[in-house]
C-alpha cells in the first residue's frame, strides 16, 4: 500500500498551487489587525447556503478560549448564468490575461472501488455526470480511483474528460466469504469478545448440530473463531487501504491552498471504536482546507436479493459502515449523502452546498502561528440552519514559508489550477509550420506589467498539456528584461519559441520577477496541421511600423501603433507550388470582427527558399483613424473563392489631426509600392444603428398570409385552419392540424402560436421539429430565424433566413429580415447580394430599396448607393437618413477624385440634397453643408 500511496501523491502534486488566498475572490479584512481565516458552511434545511449572516452571529473558541470574530464574509463560488452563457458561446481566444480570468471551484472526485459491490457503480456515474453539468466552466474538476492504478484526471476545465473517466466506474468489492457465513459485525464481536450474545448465536448456528462435549464441537468453535479473525483482518486491511488513500490525496491537496471539495464515492467504511484511525484525516483535511463530502451507495435492499447467502448481521454490518463515514464527514467539514438507485438528488444538494461558504476573520494570537495544531469550535445562534466547520487548524510558520527556493515557488505556481495574479500577465501565441520538421513552430509573446521602470531578472516556466491532460512539453527560462512603455504603464516583454506536434493544447505560463512576485495563466493553443495538407495558413502577426524583414518582427501580445503604420505578417503553405498562382491576400482594417473595412488593399506574397511556402509582409498607413481598438483581417482568395481568413486585434495610440477627411489607408508590400484604397466611411457613425428586430412585425397579416399560402399548397384540409391564422386566431390551430393527420403543419402552427405569445424557446423547438420532418420547409426556417433574432442571436437568425430563401416561394420580407440581421451584425457586405435580388424582384418596394442603398453606403460603394437611393427619394423627399446617404455618396466620390457626374452636376445635386436634409431637420445638417461647399469649391467654373 505504501507504493500506491506514493503514486497518488505524485499524481496529485501535479495539480498543486501556491495561493495565499482562496481562489475565488480573495477577501480583504480591514483595520490592520492580524487575523486567522476560518472557512465554514452554513446551510438551510434544503442545503442552500445562508448568505446574510454577520460576524456577531458566529461564536468561535480556539484552544477552548473565546475569540473575537472581526468579520464574516460570504464567498459565492457558483458562476452566474451570464458567465455560463458567455463560456458556451466563447470565441477563439487570441490574448489571455490572468487579471480577467474567472475563478471557480476545485472539486476532486475519488471512487473507492474496493468498497463498491463488484460490477456496480454505473448509476452513480450517471448522476455524477449530471453533477458535472451543474458546475460552471470556471470550475476545475479532477478524478481518480483507488486502488491505483486507475483513471486519473488532473484538475481541469475539460469536464468532458472527467465525464469520460466516470463512465468507467466499476466496483471491485465483495463480502468476505466464509464457510460458516460469518457476518462482519459478528466477526468483530467474536474476535474482540465484545458481544457474548452475538458470539453465542454464531456458535449455535455453526456448531449447534454437534454434541457440545465432542471433539467436533470444539474443532467447529476453533474454525469459527479463525474465520471471524480472518474476516476482521480483511476488513481492517480494506479500511487501512481506503484511509491511506484518503490521507495521500489530502496530503497532496495541502499544496493546493484555498477551499477545495473532495467527493468520496464509496459503499461504506467500517470503523471500530471512536475512530482513532481517522485522526490523520481530520488533520490533513484541515491542513489542506479540503471538505470531504461522501456519496455512500446504499445497497442493503439489493444485497438481500443478489447475494447467495445473506449476512446474518446485515443491519449491524451496515450500521458499522455508515458510522465510519459519519465520523469521517464530521471530522472533515463535509456531509454524508446516502443514495441507492438514483443519486441525482444527493449530487444536486451537494452542488448547492458547494455554491458558497463563509470566511471568518478571527482575531489571532501569537501562539496561533507556532506550526502546531489548535482545536477550534464554531457555532451560530440562528435556528434552523446547519453549520459545518473544522475542529482544528494549523498555520505554517514564517520560517517554513521562507525556506522555499525560487525554483520551488515557480514549480508550485505552474502546478496551480488557477492563475496567480501578483504579477499581471497577458499572453498571445502564433503558430507556423516548423521549416525543419513536420511539427508546428509556436511563438509565445508575454507581457508582464510593472510598477517601476527598472529592469528585472525574471524566471519563466512553461507546461504544455494536450486535450487528455498529458504533458507534451515543459521547461524554464531566465531572462533580464528592460521595461517598455505600455498602455497602463511600464511593461516587460518576453518572447520564446518551441515546436510541437499538431494538436489542441493548453499552455500554462508562470513568471516570478526579481522581487519574488508571481503571475501565471493558461492559454488555449491550436497547433493545426500545416504540412501534408493542400493549403494552410499560419497565424496573422501584427506589429508597429514595417520591419526590414520577416525576422525583424518581434511577436507582440497585441500590436500598439504609435506612428500610424501597421505591419502585417503571415505565412501560407501548399502541397503544390502551383497552388499560389492565383492566390491573393487582402489586408483589411475594421473597427470590429465583422465590421466594414475602414482601410484595405492587396498585399504581395514573397517566395521563400521552400517553393511550397509564401510569406506576406505588408505595411498599411492608418493615420486617418482615431486612437482605439481595431481588428485587422487577412482575407486569402484563390480566384473567386475565399480559402481563408485570419483576424487579430490591435490598438492605435496616436492619430492624425485629419483622421476623418484623409484617405482611410493604403497597403504597401515589402518592396514599398502602394495600392490606393477606399475613402473614409463617415456614414456609418452618422446614421443610427441598424434597426432593432421587432417580433410583432412578422405577425402582420400580410406576412402571416404569405406563409399560410405556402402552407396551403397541397393541403386542402387545412383551409379552415389557416383561415383562422390569417385572421390572427392562432390558439389551438396546431392541434387542429394534428387531428387532420398533418404532423408538419401541426408542429409549425404550434410554433407560430408560441411565437405570437412570446414563448421563443418553445417556439424555436417546434420550428426545429418541423424542419426535422421537412428540412426544406421554408416557413419553419423563417420563423426559427425570427425566434433567434428576437433573442438577440442575429448570426443564427441570418443562417436560418438564408435557409428559408432556398424555398421556391419568396417574399420581400424574407430578404429584408436577412439584410437587417446582417446589418445588425455589422456585415453590410453580406447584405448586398440578397437585397440586390430583392430589388430586382420588387423594384417598387421602397423599403427594400432603402436597405440596399444603406448597405452600399456603409461598405462604401458610392456610385451604387446613389443610384439606388435616388428613385426612393423621389417618393420620400423628407427622409433625412436617405438624404444623408445620397449626399455622402457624392461627397466621398469627389474626395477620391472619382466624381459621379460632371463637377457642376455633382455640386448641384449635393446642394439640393443638403438643403433638403436641413429642411428635414437632419442631425448633421452643418456637416452636410460643408460637403456641399467642398464639392462646389472643387467643381470647374461653368462658362
Amino acid at each position: 500500500m505504501l507504493r500506491v500511496r506514493a503514486l497518488i501523491i505524485v499524481l496529485l502534486v501535479i495539480s498543486s498551487t501556491a495561493w495565499a488566498q482562496d481562489p475565488q475572490r480573495g477577501p480583504t479584512f480591514r483595520g490592520g489587525i492580524e487575523v486567522i481565516e476560518v472557512d465554514v458552511s452554513v446551510v438551510d434545511g434544503d442545503g442552500r447556503p445562508v448568505t446574510d449572516m454577520l460576524g456577531p452571529e458566529f461564536t468561535v473558541t480556539v484552544d477552548g478560549k473565546p475569540r473575537k470574530v472581526l468579520e464574516a464574509q460570504f464567498i459565492p463560488t457558483r458562476p452566474s448564468q451570464d458567465l455560463r452563457v458567455k463560456a458556451a458561446d466563447k470565441p477563439e481566444v487570441l490574448v489571455s490575461s490572468n487579471t480577467a480570468a474567472e475563478r471557480g471551484r476545485l472539486v476532486m472526485i475519488a471512487v473507492d472501488r474496493d468498497s463498491i459491490t463488484f460490477g456496480d457503480g454505473r448509476h452513480i456515474a450517471r448522476s455524477a455526470e449530471k453533477f458535472l453539468d451543474a458546475l460552471g466552466p470556471a470550475d476545475k474538476v479532477g478524478f481518480l480511483t483507488v486502488p491505483m492504478p486507475g483513471p486519473f484526471v488532473d484538475f481541469t476545465n475539460n469536464h468532458a474528460l472527467v465525464r469520460k473517466s466516470l463512465s468507467h466506474i466499476v466496483g471491485l468489492g465483495h463480502r468476505p466469504e466464509t464457510r460458516f457465513n460469518v457476518g462482519v459485525y459478528e466477526a468483530f464481536a467474536i474476535n474482540n469478545h465484545s458481544d457474548a450474545l452475538i458470539e453465542q448465536r454464531a456458535i449455535d448456528r455453526a456448531c449447534g448440530s454437534l454434541k457440545p462435549t465432542s471433539v467436533e464441537f470444539q474443532t467447529c468453535q476453533i474454525e469459527l473463531r479463525a474465520q471471524a479473525s480472518a474476516v476482521v483482518t480483511e476488513i481492517r486491511e480494506r479500511v487501512r487501504n481506503s484511509v491511506n488513500a484518503l490521507e495521500a490525496i489530502l496530503e497532496a491537496l495541502i499544496e493546493v491552498e484555498g477551499s477545495k471539495s473532495l467527493v468520496w464515492i464509496t459503499e461504506g467504511m467500517m470503523i471500530e471504536g471512536a475512530g482513532g484511525e481517522l485522526a490523520a484525516l481530520e488533520r490533513l483535511s484541515a491542513a489542506s482546507r479540503t471538505t470531504v463530502n461522501i456519496i455512500m451507495i446504499d445497497q442493503i435492499g439489493q444485497g438481500e436479493i443478489s447475494e447467495r447467502v445473506q449476512s446474518p448481521t446485515l443491519k449491524q454490518d451496515r450500521d458499522l459502515e455508515v458510522r465510519g463515514l459519519e465520523l469521517m464527514a464530521g471530522m472533515t467539514r463535509g456531509a454524508l449523502y446516502r443514495v441507492s438507485t438514483n443519486a441525482d438528488a444527493a449530487f444536486r444538494r451537494m452542488e448547492e452546498e458547494l455554491s458558497g461558504y463563509y470566511l471568518l476573520a478571527v482575531e489571532a494570537e501569537p501562539t496561533d502561528r507556532n506550526g502546531q495544531r489548535h482545536p477550534i469550535k464554531v457555532s451560530v445562534r440562528r435556528r434552523g440552519v446547519t453549520l459545518r466547520s473544522r475542529r482544528e487548524f494549523r498555520v505554517e510558520t514564517e520560517a517554513a514559508a521562507a525556506g522555499q527556493t525560487q525554483d520551488d515557488r515557480l514549480a508550485r505556481t505552474l502546478r496551480s489550477p488557477f492563475g496567480a495574479t501578483e504579477l499581471p500577465l497577458r499572453l498571445a501565441t502564433y503558430a507556423y509550420q516548423d521549416p525543419d520538421s513536420p511539427k508546428v513552430r509556436v511563438l509565445v509573446a508575454t507581457e508582464i506589467e510593472r510598477t517601476t521602470e527598472t529592469e528585472s531578472d525574471v524566471m519563466l516556466g512553461y507546461v504544455l498539456t494536450d486535450r487528455d491532460g498529458k504533458v507534451a512539453m515543459s521547461g524554464t527560462q531566465r531572462a533580464t528584461l528592460k521595461p517598455v512603455e505600455g498602455p497602463r504603464g511600464p511593461l516587460l516583454e518576453h518572447a520564446s519559441t518551441f515546436s510541437v506536434e499538431p494538436g489542441t493544447y493548453t499552455l500554462k505560463v508562470a513568471v516570478i520577477d526579481g522581487e519574488g512576485k508571481r503571475g501565471s495563466l493558461e492559454h488555449p493553443l491550436q497547433a493545426w496541421q500545416m504540412q501534408g495538407v493542400p493549403f494552410a495558413i499560419g497565424d496573422l502577426m501584427l506589429a508597429d511600423s514595417p520591419p526590414a524583414a520577416a525576422g525583424g518582427i518581434r511577436p507582440p501580445v497585441e500590436a500598439r501603433l504609435s506612428a500610424g503604420r501597421l505591419a502585417a505578417y503571415l505565412e501560407m503553405y501548399a502541397n503544390q507550388p502551383e497552388f499560389f498562382s492565383t492566390v491573393q491576400v487582402r489586408i483589411e482594417v475594421a473597427a470590429s470582427e465583422t465590421g466594414p473595412a475602414l482601410a484595405s488593399g492587396l498585399a504581395e506574397a514573397a517566395t521563400m527558399n521552400d517553393p511550397k511556402t509564401r510569406v506576406v509582409l505588408a505595411a498599411m498607413s492608418l493615420g486617418a483613424l482615431p486612437p482605439g481598438q481595431y481588428v485587422a483581417r487577412a482575407i486569402v482568395t484563390r480566384g473567386s473563392e475565399k480559402v481563408g481568413q485570419l483576424s487579430r486585434p490591435f490598438h492605435i495610440t496616436t492619430a492624425s489631426a485629419a483622421a476623418r477627411v484623409a484617405p482611410a489607408g493604403n497597403v504597401a508590400a515589402a518592396a514599398g509600392t502602394s495600392v490606393p484604397s477606399g475613402a473614409p466611411s463617415l456614414i456609418r457613425s452618422m446614421l443610427p444603428p441598424a434597426a432593432k428586430f421587432e417580433r410583432n412585425d412578422l405577425l402582420k397579416s400580410e406576412v402571416v398570409g404569405f406563409f399560410m399560402d405556402v402552407l396551403d399548397k397541397g393541403r386542402p384540409a387545412l383551409k379552415s385552419t389557416t383561415a383562422l391564422v390569417r385572421s390572427g386566431k392562432m390558439e389551438g390551430t396546431g392541434l387542429q392540424a394534428l387531428e387532420s393527420g398533418d404532423q408538419l403543419a401541426a408542429t409549425f402552427l404550434r410554433g407560430l402560436e408560441l411565437y405570437s405569445k412570446g414563448d421563443l424557446n418553445q417556439a424555436a423547438t417546434q420550428f426545429s421539429a418541423a424542419l426535422r420532418v421537412s428540412p426544406d420547409f421554408a416557413p419553419a426556417s423563417f420563423y426559427l430565424g425570427a425566434c433567434y433574432a428576437a433573442a438577440g442571436r442575429d448570426q443564427d437568425a441570418a443562417t436560418a433566413w438564408r435557409r428559408a430563401l432556398l424555398g421556391s416561394d419568396k417574399a420581400s420580407v424574407e430578404y429584408a429580415a436577412l439584410a437587417d440581421a446582417l446589418m445588425r451584425l455589422g456585415d453590410p457586405q453580406q447584405a448586398i447580394a440578397p437585397l440586390v435580388e430583392a430589388v430586382a424582384k420588387w423594384p417598387e418596394d421602397d423599403y427594400v430599396r432603402r436597405r440596399l442603398a444603406l448597405a452600399y453606403a456603409v461598405i462604401p460603394q458610392h456610385k451604387e448607393a446613389l443610384a439606388t437611393i435616388e428613385p426612393y427619394l423621389v417618393k420620400h423627399p423628407t427622409d433625412h437618413e436617405a438624404l444623408l446617404i445620397a449626399a455622402h455618396a457624392i461627397y466621398a466620390s469627389n474626395v477620391l477624385g472619382q466624381p459621379l457626374g460632371s463637377g457642376r452636376e455633382d455640386s448641384e445635386r449635393l446642394t439640393k440634397y443638403a438643403r433638403a436634409y436641413a429642411a428635414a431637420k437632419g442631425p448633421h445638417a452643418a456637416l452636410v453643408g460643408t460637403w456641399a461647399d467642398y464639392v462646389r469649391s472643387t467643381a470647374p467654373s461653368s462658362k
